[in-house]
C-alpha cells in the first residue's frame, strides 16, 4: 500500500497516528521544524513516543513523560528548559484546538 493510502505509521511503536494531538510531525510543523514543502517526506510517530520531547509538554491534559539520558530536560539551564516548556506547549495546545476544531491529519496543512 503506498504512504498515502496507509496514513501515517509511528515510526517508534508501528501504529498508526490517528489524530493530531498524538503527531509528533505536525508537532514540529508548528515549531517550525519541518517545513510544509517537505512534510509529507518525513516519518511521524506518536508525541509519547518520543519523550525528547514530550517532556516539555506541561498541561494539564497530558500526562508527564520523563526523558533520560543526555537529553533529559534536567541537564538543560533553567532558561533553556522554561522557554522549551512554553514554546512545545503552546505548539501541542494548538495541535488539541485544531482537532477540537475538526481539523483532521490531513485538513491542518491544507488550512
Amino acid at each position: 500500500m503506498a504512504r498515502c493510502d496507509e496514513g501515517y505509521i509511528c515510526a517508534v511503536c508501528r501504529l498508526p497516528v490517528d489524530t493530531l494531538p498524538e503527531s509528533l510531525l505536525y508537532l514540529r510543523y508548528l515549531l517550525g521544524e519541518v517545513g510544509i514543502e517537505v512534510l509529507h517526506q518525513h516519518a511521524d510517530c506518536h508525541i509519547r513516543c518520543c519523550p525528547e520531547v514530550g517532556q516539555y509538554i506541561l498541561h494539564r491534559d497530558f500526562e508527564p513523560m520523563v526523558c533520560a539520558g543526555p537529553f533529559a530536560k534536567s541537564q538543560f539551564d533553567e532558561k533553556f528548559r522554561e522557554d522549551e516548556e512554553k514554546r512545545v506547549t503552546a505548539a501541542w495546545t494548538t495541535l488539541h484546538e485544531a482537532a477540537a476544531k475538526g481539523f483532521s491529519l490531513l485538513s491542518f496543512i491544507a488550512k
